[in-house]
């Protein structure tokens, strides 16, 4: 039985567990141009097992080690397509593992050392700063999303006690960044996720109401003065 086939299978399963070479693959296959792969096999995989405590802590901390020591955030940046999955899955997998290290009931919880978080953090922001592929979804490869994977990892990311008032700061300026780089109507629950950063770091006081009223008045500036970020009547 190949790999894939047990993977499905294990995907079924109430309680799985992972060989080395079955966490090889999902980490090989996180962007997968096959969606079917990407989304129903790998990122789902992913969901399961670091929610229900599947993978042992010594497999969770090879899933994030693996995912820094090959820069996959960045994986062959630039590039558009295909590449952009690996970017943009890989937030979804760092949404997992800042989650969980933060969970005094997983049992990942510590999984990052608070240097690892911080180090986390500024990678996301960065990221969210230089993405440049905004793609929804192709009929080619499916949901991309690599703006709204990143929103979500930062969403969780921006409760935590180590997401300091610097971070903050590096968070507002870049997504003034970002807004200034989009390309295209934000018809696809961008701008909802994008706001849940901030509404979470309001609701955990890591955002005053003083800094949220003004990023939203730049905002607001922002979008009159380019009518492309916001739907048309």
């Amino acid at each position: 039985m190949n790999t894939l086939t047990t993977l499905k299978q294990k995907l079924n399963h109430p309680k799985a567990s992972y060989k080395t070479d079955e966490l090889n693959f999902l980490m090989n296959n996180i962007g997968n141009p096959n969606s079917e792969i990407r989304d129903d096999l790998v990122c789902s995989i992913f969901g399961k097992a670091f929610l229900n405590n599947e993978f042992a802590f010594e497999q969770a901390r090879f899933c994030y080690e693996t995912a820094i020591k090959q820069n996959l955030l960045f994986y062959r940046f630039g590039e558009t397509g295909s590449a952009t999955l690996t970017r943009s899955f890989t937030c979804l997998l760092y949404y997992l593992i800042i989650h969980t290290s933060n969970d005094s009931h997983s049992s990942y919880y510590r999984l990052l050392t608070s240097q690892e978080e911080v180090q986390l953090y500024n990678l996301l922001i960065k990221y969210l700063k230089t993405e440049h592929d905004f793609t929804a979804s192709t009929p080619e490869y499916g949901w991309i999303d690599a703006l709204p994977h990143c929103c979500d990892a930062l969403s969780e990311a921006i409760k935590q006690k180590n997401f300091s008032s610097q971070l903050v700061e590096d968070l507002f300026q870049a997504t003034d960044e970002l807004l200034k780089n989009i390309d295209r109507n934000l018809d696809y629950d961008e701008l909802s996720r994008l706001a849940t950063i901030f509404i979470n770091g309001f609701k955990n006081k890591k955002i005053t109401k003083h800094q949220l009223s003004l990023w939203n008045t730049k905002l607001t500036n922002l979008k009159d003065e380019n009518s492309h970020l916001t739907k048309n009547d």
